[in-house]
């Protein structure tokens, strides 16, 4: 009702994804028409839902992208049939981060919720490939928030180095053959005070490994009934560990947790991203609710 209500109201260029999510197929379609896309879902709970996450979709395909926000409720049949202008909310669309802000639970007058806004909006920033596309964001989030640009861009930059240098030790490990869980493991030898951290600053507990999974539920004495080869390799990099944080502060020592358990939690979010992105894409509607609690969870560390 909604695509024959636009187009009685003059909007000729309107298509819907028929109840199902958008699809790399549907992205492939209209590519071949226009790069110029506006997103309208009704605007209730459910139409926010499909709005993130057809924008999550849409992110680094060259696409230019608004939202048409709705008011609560209200679909565009019900506002084309009340006679009001669509055309309207159609010239007041939002860009992504645009949207991010004016969708976010967070109270601006209050400077501590301002700063976590600005946080997580940066981290959204950030997943854009574009620097020109970035850029413009940026100046945004600037104006919306009403924070000076040059404090914008240094705190993105920050951000940016962070995570520069979580890829560079991620690349080290991959070159050393070892993964984030045995780096874990290995931690966890060392004391049992490191496997109290990392138990309680795991995000994806569903997802973990089988052996991180066992230790987690059995206790660091379950390592022994690992192969010998995989138990064997896990004590020689605590043995490392153990040397090299002999020269270490408390501080270090403790940054070098925080790091670890951010790169299992990133390492888990990325491989399970993509195994559901491939199931919404096949049609399975069970992923996009699990898919968005992965992405929810993903958020409150700084991953999306």
């Amino acid at each position: 009702m909604d695509v024959i209500a636009l187009n009685r109201g003059g909007f000729l260029n309107s298509v819907a994804v028929s109840g199902t999510a958008l699809t790399e197929k549907h992205l492939t379609l209209i590519k071949r028409l226009t790069k110029k896309v506006y997103i309208c879902f009704d605007g209730d709970s459910a139409g926010e839902k499909a709005t993130k996450l057809s924008l999550e979709k849409m992110k680094n395909e060259g696409f230019e992208v608004k939202i048409i926000s709705l008011p609560v409720g209200k679909d565009p049949d019900e506002i084309i049939s009340a006679g009001k202008d669509f055309g309207e909310y159609i010239k007041n669309a939002l860009t992504p981060i645009g949207y991010f802000i004016k969708k976010s639970k967070f109270n601006t007058d209050s400077l501590e919720d301002k700063k976590l806004l600005l946080e997580e909006a940066l981290e959204l920033i950030k997943s854009y490939s574009d620097n020109v596309e970035k850029d413009f964001y940026l100046q945004e989030v600037a104006k919306l928030l009403a924070i000076k640009e040059s404090i914008i861009y240094d705190r993105f930059n920050k951000i940016r180095f962070k995570y520069k240098k979580s890829e560079e030790e991620e690349i080290l490990k991959s070159k050393n053959n070892i993964t984030s869980s045995e780096m874990i493991l290995a931690y966890c030898l060392l004391s049992p005070e490191n496997l109290d951290f990392f138990k309680k600053n795991i995000i994806f507990e569903e997802y973990l490994p089988k052996d991180l999974k066992e230790i987690f539920e059995n206790g660091i004495e379950k390592i022994n009934s690992f192969p010998l080869e995989k138990k064997e390799k896990i004590k020689g990099i605590s043995l490392k560990i153990e040397d090299s944080e002999s020269t270490k502060n408390s501080f270090n020592k403790q940054e070098d947790l925080q790091k670890m358990i951010f790169g299992l939690n990133r390492e888990i979010f990325l491989k399970n991203q993509e195994k559901l992105k491939n199931k919404m894409n096949s049609g399975d509607n069970e992923a996009i609710l699990e898919y968005t609690k992965l992405i929810s969870k993903a958020k409150k560390i700084g991953l999306k």
